[in-house]
């Protein structure tokens, strides 16, 4: 081709590129700002996201409406509405109608989930204690540096992460799971979750591990002689958070009886067969009582809520409350004691509020910036589950029916805000302390310290055998408040506090171990 036949091709393509610019929309385009390659109609696909669960608004937030005028919140309204607009998405809780199948006609089952750097001091109390009673007692322990764990009670008590398959056909040893917590961080909080989810694990359809360097029956701290430890164990009904320094001040028969309701009517003055014939499946764990009903679904959570007049006013609280991310609303914001008790149906609803989320996602993430978001977190949670709610104008607590706001473990805090007061001296300070924990309902007590402050070896090592014969001398514990008596005696319940249609079965997806991240 010649110089002149390129040129008059050159021209004819600029013509045409004049025209194609003329016929467009915007009469102001010129060749610089002109899409190249793609149509003035064409429009990007939007970005894929992993489906959530998408839970029903109520009837304010689809109009538009989200309640957060002001400082209060339609009482009809989903506590949950407000995470929804963040993107945030969990199954609604569901108040269970029915008791776990044969609660009272089985020995009860009871967690110990410990929080501990490498050891428990009072391993042979513990031990000790789970004998003084009919419940099956598991302990599981979340140790800081567990490489430095020396008892061997408390090594086969470590959460592991999933078991891998080592060389042959069989696993690799346990690997250790700890999140090294330091003080007032998020990783304790997370140490919690990890531990509530392998108390959930324990004695369920999923539970088929039988290498007992990971089988869950390796937590389990009775061995009675008439149960096969491997089909017939329980499922756990209560949860109970335990530090190293904890001690019990009550005996397992005791805790029964406050946790899951001990009767306060007499044998003689029962009328029905029916009747006689609960109280004689029980008599070996009541005591021939008959057992209060709905107690077997109640937490112990010592909590408060800011508004509250026994909430300080100080800046370590301002930090908590005010510290947690803005997607939670302030009504919603609660404070408890670390060391709880959560019933089976509220911790299965803890976790549930997780199951479907990335890490990077999950609900702690929004307490990684305030010191100690172990006593934020669950209270809050249960907050927006409607599980827990403040009282009203009149001082009544409608939370009363599921949350006992009252310590389990006593913790003396007069000597300051950052640590509560330890105890160093044996017997001596238990027979004070075990009758004022007991004297204000509480089942157990902290901070006992074997080692003084400047000693290096134990100056209050308590005994079991002398712990034992202290528990004994003391009186009945007979401790409850009007509160907890009435919600605790009350067998009616409104139509908001109970679905009527849901009753206390857990579908096997509930039931599953998440992988621990």
């Amino acid at each position: 081709m010649d110089f002149a036949a390129a040129l008059n091709n050159l021209q004819k393509t600029a013509k045409n590129a004049a025209a194609a610019s003329s016929s467009t929309n915007n009469s102001n385009s010129s060749s610089h700002d002109r899409r190249r390659g793609r149509s003035d109609s064409y429009r990007p696909d939007p970005p894929r996201t992993r489906p959530r669960y998408e839970a029903p608004l109520s009837r304010d937030v689809r109009k538009g409406d989200t309640g957060e005028r002001g400082r209060g919140r339609r009482n009809d309204q989903n506590p949950m509405d407000a995470l929804y607009r963040f993107g945030y998405r969990m199954a609604p809780y569901q108040r269970p109608s029915q008791e776990p199948p044969n609660l009272y006609q089985r020995p009860f089952h009871v967690a110990l989930l410990a929080i501990i750097i490498d050891e428990i001091p009072y391993e042979e109390i513990w031990r000790t204690w789970a004998q003084t009673g009919a419940s099956h007692v598991s302990m599981l322990c979340h140790a800081k540096y567990p490489e430095r764990v020396q008892s061997g009670f408390v090594k086969s008590r470590l959460l592991t992460k999933p078991p891998i398959m080592g060389r042959g056909h069989s696993y690799a040893e346990p690997e250790y799971l700890t999140h090294t917590p330091a003080w007032g961080s998020v990783q304790i909080t997370r140490a919690m979750i990890d531990l509530l989810k392998a108390g959930m694990h324990i004695a369920t359809v999923n539970d088929t591990e039988t290498d007992p360097r990971f089988a869950t029956k390796r937590f389990l701290m009775t061995k009675k002689k008439d149960v096969d430890t491997s089909n017939t164990i329980p499922p756990i009904d209560k949860f109970i958070f335990v530090s190293e320094t904890c001690i019990p001040v009550a005996t397992l028969e005791e805790c029964e009886t406050a946790l899951f309701g001990a009767a306060q009517q007499p044998e003689e003055t029962m009328n029905s067969a029916s009747e006689m014939k609960t109280v004689s499946s029980t008599s070996t764990l009541m005591g021939n009582s008959k057992p209060i009903p709905n107690t077997w679904k109640v937490s112990w959570l010592n909590a408060r809520h800011r508004s509250e007049e026994e909430t300080p006013r100080n800046k370590y609280e301002d930090d908590q409350f005010g510290g947690i991310t803005r997607n939670i609303p302030g009504q919603y914001r609660w404070k408890a004691d670390q060391w709880l008790c959560l019933s089976r149906p509220h911790a299965a609803a803890v976790l549930r509020v997780d199951a479907n989320m990335r890490a990077s996602d999950q609900l702690w993430n929004a307490f990684a910036k305030i010191n100690a978001s172990d006593e934020m977190y669950f209270p809050t949670v249960l907050a927006l589950l409607g599980i827990l709610r403040p009282r009203d104008e009149s001082g009544i607590n409608h939370s009363s029916t599921e949350v006992w706001v009252r310590p389990i473990t006593f913790t003396d805090w007069s000597e300051g805000m950052r640590n509560p007061t330890s105890y160093h001296e044996g017997m001596k300070d238990l027979s004070r302390i075990g009758k004022l924990a007991r004297s204000q309902g509480s089942l157990f007590a902290r901070k006992f310290v074997p080692i003084g402050p400047g000693k290096t070896s134990p100056t209050g090592h308590l005994q079991a055998a002398d712990w034992l014969s202290f528990i004994k001398t003391l009186s009945p514990f007979t401790n409850w408040d009007e509160d907890n008596k009435r919600a605790a005696t009350s067998v009616s319940s409104t139509p908001t506090e109970v679905n009527s249609s849901t009753s206390y079965v857990e579908r096997p997806q509930d039931l599953q171990d998440p992988t621990l991240e």
